[in-house]
């Protein structure tokens, strides 16, 4: 199948606030972060509930910088279900990887900003088939 290569490269984000409550909490958090650091231009035409990756499961690749020096670096890999059971929105996906990667594993880290998915490969098992995007962060 064929996956959108790159997503979400020109929205700005965050990892240091606590997970959410709800998705829609987490949109208002998103809207309200971006006219908080001085975005410049307009707000990203954000399509919410549009077939965002068309697959009921994805794996999302983030790594993991050390906290202290005697850590290493390492690979974080998440399995995520689409909440309508057949693909993704973009505020699913949003929603559901700050809340499992994002504030928990990333947080406290110095990459906690988000900077987009992109994708890698499709794994895989059995007969099942999902997609593999890495988590592009930056400090």
């Amino acid at each position: 199948m064929d996956y959108t290569k790159e997503l979400f490269r020109d929205l700005y984000w965050n990892y240091i606030e606590a997970p959410y409550e709800t998705a829609e909490a987490f949109k208002e958090a998103l809207r309200t972060y971006h006219k908080s650091i001085g975005y410049k231009g307009t707000y990203p035409k954000i399509k919410w509930d549009e077939n965002t990756i068309n697959s009921p499961k994805v794996m999302i690749a983030a790594i993991v910088l050390p906290l202290e020096e005697y850590e290493e670096v390492r690979e974080h890999i998440e399995t995520l279900e689409a909440a309508n059971g057949k693909y993704f929105t973009a505020l699913d996906l949003l929603y559901q990887t700050h809340n499992k990667i994002g504030s928990p594993i990333l947080g406290d880290r110095d990459n906690h900003f988000f900077e987009g998915f992109a994708f890698a490969v499709e794994e895989k098992f059995g007969e099942e088939k999902i997609p593999v995007y890495v988590l592009i962060t930056g400090s």
